[in-house]
C-alpha cells in the first residue's frame, strides 16, 4: 500500500507534530536471487518459472485489509529450487518507525512453508528522521520439470494515509494499493489474473471509493478486475474519500473542517467554514464557552454539554461539542439550522449539504 499525504497549510509548530509512515507491498511473489552475506535481491528474469495465474481476495475494511493470494506456477525447464521473495518496502518520517505487515503466511500445494523475515539495509532520507525500510519474506520451493505449484499468501495489514496531529481518524484519506508489476520478473506474460476486492466493510456514510486503473467491474460490495496474458504496467490503487460536506453546493474539504469526524451518527467538525461566511467566533480559553456571532445571532455552546443558548434561549444539541482536538469540533447540522440556514442529509450520495449565507464580518 501506499500513503498519501495531503496538501495542507499549517503553521512550523503543527509540522513538527506530523507523523507519516508507508508501506509499500509489492503484492506479487517475485523470483529472488541471492547475494552476499545472505541477503536477496529480485531476478530481472527468471529463465523457466512462469506465473500461470493469480487470484487475489481482498476483504477492505475503513482500518485495513485482510489480503489471500494464490499463485499457480509452471516451470519450463529443468527440476530446480526456485527462491521466491514477498516483498515490503516503506518509508517513514516524523518518528522514524517503519510499518511491519502483520501474520504473514504461506503454503505450497497447501502445506505450510516457513518464510524467513530478511531485514534489508535502512536508507536515510533527506531529513534525519527519514528512512526507507526494504524487507522480504523468502521461501525455497522446488520445481520438477514440467511441474506447476500452487503458492498461497495470506497478511493483514493497516491502510496507507496522511495523518497529523490536527487530523482525526475519519477525515484522512487512506489507501490500499495491490501492487501487480512484480510479477512482471517471471518468464514471459501472466497467464490470468482476477482481482477481487469486497468492499462491504467501508463504511458508505464515511467514505467513497475511487479505484484504478480502468476496466473495473462494480457489483453490490465488490470490485474487480480480470487481466488475461499481460506483462502488468499498472497497479491496483484503491482510495478511500471522506465524505465532506457541501455547503452551498460546493464541497469543503479539511482546510475548512479541520478536525472532521462523526459522533453517534452526528457529522462534527471545525470553524473556519463559519468563520469565513462573516461569523465571530471566540473560544472558552475567554468564556468557558464557543461564542458564535453571526447575521444578528449569539449561539452559545458549552464543551461537553449537549445544551447551549440561541440568543438567549435554551437549545439542545444531538452531539455535545468537544474541545478535546484544536479547533472545537461542533454539530454541524444543528448550527448551520440554528443560524438560519438549512442541512439535510441524503441517503442518494450519503452527504451532509448544508447552505447558509454569506455575510459581511460582524453582522
Amino acid at each position: 500500500m501506499r500513503y498519501r499525504v495531503q496538501s495542507v497549510t499549517l503553521p512550523a509548530a503543527a509540522l513538527l507534530a506530523i507523523a507519516l509512515c508507508n508501506v509499500r507491498l509489492f503484492a506479487d511473489d517475485s523470483a529472488m536471487t541471492g547475494i552476499g552475506g545472505g541477503a536477496v535481491a529480485p531476478m530481472a528474469s527468471h529463465p523457466s518459472v512462469r506465473m500461470v495465474s493469480e487470484t487475489v481476495s481482498i476483504g477492505l475494511s475503513d482500518k485495513g485489509a485482510k489480503v489471500h493470494c494464490e499463485f499457480a506456477f509452471k516451470n519450463e525447464g529443468s527440476k530446480r529450487v526456485v527462491k521466491m521473495g514477498f516483498p515490503e518496502n516503506a518509508w517513514a518520517s516524523g518518528d522514524g518507525s517503519c510499518g511491519r505487515l502483520s501474520g504473514f503466511r504461506s503454503w505450497v500445494d497447501g502445506k505450510p512453508i516457513k518464510c524467513v523475515y530478511k531485514q534489508g539495509k535502512l536508507i536515510k532520507g533527506k531529513a534525519s528522521s527519514e528512512q526507507n525500510c526494504y524487507s522480504w519474506y523468502v521461501k525455497d520451493v522446488p520445481f520438477d520439470p514440467g511441474q506447476t505449484r500452487t503458492i498461497v499468501d495470506e497478511y493483514s495489514t493497516y491502510l496507507g494515509s496522511s495523518s497529523n496531529s490536527m487530523m482525526t481518524d475519519y477525515e484522512t484519506p487512506k489507501t490500499f494499493d495491490y501492487i501487480l508489476k512484480s510479477g512482471r520478473n517471471w518468464k514471459g506474460p501472466i497467464g490470468k489474473a482476477k482481482i477481487i476486492v469486497d468492499t462491504s466493510r467501508v463504511t458508505p456514510e464515511h467514505y467513497e471509493l475511487s479505484s484504478s486503473p480502468g476496466g473495473f467491474v462494480t457489483g453490490g460490495n465488490s470490485i474487480s478486475w480480470t487481466f488475461s496474458n499481460f506483462e502488468p504496467t499498472e497497479d491496483i490503487s484503491i482510495d478511500l474519500v471522506p465524505r465532506y460536506p457541501e455547503l452551498n453546493g460546493k464541497m469543503i474539504g479539511p482546510d475548512d473542517w479541520t478536525p472532521l469526524d462523526r459522533k453517534g451518527g452526528v457529522t462534527m467538525t471545525g470553524l473556519g467554514f463559519l468563520r469565513k461566511l462573516g461569523a465571530r467566533i471566540e473560544y472558552p480559553e475567554r468564556h468557558g464557552a464557543i461564542v458564535i456571532t453571526y447575521n444578528g445571532h449569539t449561539l452559545r455552546l458549552v464543551p461537553g454539554s449537549k445544551t447551549g443558548t440561541l440568543d438567549g434561549a435554551k437549545i439542545s444539541l444531538q452531539a455535545p461539542p468537544s474541545t478535546d482536538a484544536y479547533p472545537a469540533q461542533i454539530p454541524a447540522a444543528l448550527v448551520v439550522r440554528a443560524l438560519g440556514g438549512k442541512a439535510h442529509y441524503s441517503q442518494q450520495d450519503h452527504r451532509l449539504h448544508l447552505s447558509l449565507k454569506n455575510v459581511p464580518s460582524g453582522r
